[in-house]
């Protein structure tokens, strides 16, 4: 209870929440639109922390708000339509994770206010005017950390200090291209050579390990891209038969195929949209709410990957920790 408490009071005070701005319209049941990538099976998780943050703001299901959901399952071009489908509805608020989906809700409305519980592109995607005053629709959490790309090649390097040669696999589009730069600037300072694996499709994801067999490569970075999560059972595939040490930001590769995870808590961000949902539902305008940079990371290292791969993980890692699978 005390730490829901705490996780409570540092929502509130992310979005500068002291006292309701009005109070609730009586008998008023809020109508609340969430757009995802994928299925209940593989993004339902993001609608229980939406669901769990709302809950610890006093807000119930059914008596004071009820989700209007729209799932793509996995086909990114239906978004633009399922996006129209909540405006249609008339919707008071959308609730949203991910670039596509983000970009297809703002695509959809001006209007209705947005709110992002953790995507990587707000800041340049041209949908907030600053991270300080977004100015339009838009609000919520960016994932974006210009120092991940360092972080999660200092901790592999950490983890097998013997590679010289890393492959970085990584999404071909904008942002992609300055990830890529920010991991080479980062290799640079510490003697690595950079192997580029863009991906835009699962053929070029297998292609991308046949050449590592090739180049010999010694360990693997991924980034966070829709192709790699959407095909993480087979990415953790290769990446066990490679017995590869691999480094990455989603928590179920890691459980499965990576040696690492290094990420924004992504729990906390998504739960903590919820206290944004509260500010605009009480008269808040979302373009005059700061869009929040991440405070939470979770290092989840698969240990029993380590000893199968005969990595010996150093104690310093093991101590960071947010989680240790054995």
């Amino acid at each position: 209870m005390g730490k829901k408490i705490t996780i409570l009071a540092i929502a509130f005070a992310i979005v500068g929440l002291t006292q309701p701005a009005y109070p609730q319209k009586p008998g008023k049941v809020w109508r609340i639109g969430t757009l995802f990538n994928g299925s209940p099976a593989t993004h339902g998780h993001y609608l229980e922390w939406y669901r769990q943050g709302l809950k610890e703001l006093g807000y119930m299901e059914g008596r004071d708000y009820v989700f209007f959901s729209r799932w793509a399952r996995g086909k990114q071009k239906v978004l633009p339509a399922l996006a129209k489908e909540l405006v249609a509805a008339k919707v008071d608020v959308i609730m949203v994770s991910g670039g596509t989906p983000t970009r297809s809700a703002a695509n959809a409305t001006k209007k209705i206010p947005i709110v992002v519980g953790s995507a990587s592109g707000l800041g340049t995607w041209g949908l907030v005017a600053t991270l300080a005053r977004p100015g339009g629709n838009v609000t919520g959490s960016t994932a974006f950390d210009p120092g991940l790309e360092g972080k999660r090649l200092e901790l592999l390097r950490q983890a097998a200090p013997g590679a010289r040669r890393i492959a970085f696999m990584f999404s071909p589009k904008k942002r992609g291209k300055g990830e890529l730069k920010r991991i080479e600037n980062a290799a640079g300072v510490l003697g690595i050579i950079i192997q580029p694996l863009p991906v835009r499709n699962l053929g070029e994801i297998e292609a991308g390990f046949r050449s590592m067999t090739r180049e010999r490569t010694d360990a693997l970075v991924m980034n966070s891209n829709s192709i790699v999560n959407f095909n993480r059972k087979r990415v953790a595939e290769l990446v066990t038969a490679r017995k590869l040490p691999a480094i990455c930001a989603r928590q179920k590769i890691a459980k499965t195929g990576c040696l690492m995870a290094y990420a924004p808590d992504r729990s906390f961000m998504n739960r903590s949209a919820a206290a944004f949902v509260d500010k605009i539902l009480k008269g808040a305008n979302p373009g005059d709410l700061p869009v929040q940079r991440p405070t939470r990371y979770n290092l989840i290292v698969n240990l029993k990957l380590a000893k199968a791969l005969g990595f010996t993980v150093p104690p310093s890692i093991l101590l960071r920790a947010t989680e240790v699978i054995e």
